[in-house]
């Protein structure tokens, strides 16, 4: 697998009721790379991947229960266009550059963007080796050297895909990585 994800590729991991792409009118007026365009009004999102990403609003979001928190998005003096929520930030892409970042859902926050992805393909390649590790099963029986062990292939695969997007330990799938190994995730 490629950081390019397809279309059927997502669907290994996610029925196509599961997969949300973006109205093109939602687009309009962002200047945004070419291929990122393509990706989310042809390819998609998974529309809800639990502990992971959602693209449709909870009662903590400043849009309405059950709807959509794709669209553009105005965080602090940025431009964004959100592309949902990890349960914590929202996710966003940055449409000058084409990065995927998590911003604090109070734009007041101190805090800065945090660099997810690359590129939104990238951020999708990621999620659906997750959703493909969870799909196989059989983690639930293993110890935690086992579990450490899968985590750093995990790992070595995730970093194959977008090597900047586990460049810092601390960044945002180095992290998910390390729960990994812990046998959380």
């Amino acid at each position: 697998m490629s950081a390019v994800v397809t279309r059927v590729e997502l669907l290994e991991g996610w029925s196509a009721e599961e997969i949300v792409t973006v109205a093109p009118e939602l687009l309009a007026g962002l200047d945004m790379p070419r291929t990122a365009r393509h990706f989310l009004t042809e390819v998609g999102l998974p529309r809800a991947f639990p502990h992971y990403f959602t693209t449709v609003a909870d009662r903590h979001h400043d849009v309405a229960n059950g709807q959509t928190l794709i669209g553009p998005y105005r965080w602090r003096e940025l431009d964004l266009l959100r592309l949902g929520s990890n349960y914590g930030g929202y996710v966003c892409l940055d449409p000058a550059n084409g990065h995927v970042t998590e911003v604090s859902q109070n734009p007041s926050d101190e805090t800065e963007p945090d660099f997810v992805n690359s590129s939104v393909e990238a951020f999708a390649a990621c999620l659906l080796r997750v959703r493909l590790r969870q799909l196989a099963g059989g983690l639930d029986d293993l110890g935690d050297d086992e579990l450490e062990l899968r985590a750093d292939v995990f790992y070595a695969a995730l970093r194959q895909l977008d090597p900047a997007a586990l460049a810092d330990e601390e960044a945002y799938w180095s992290v998910i990585v390390e729960q990994m190994g812990y046998g959380h995730l």
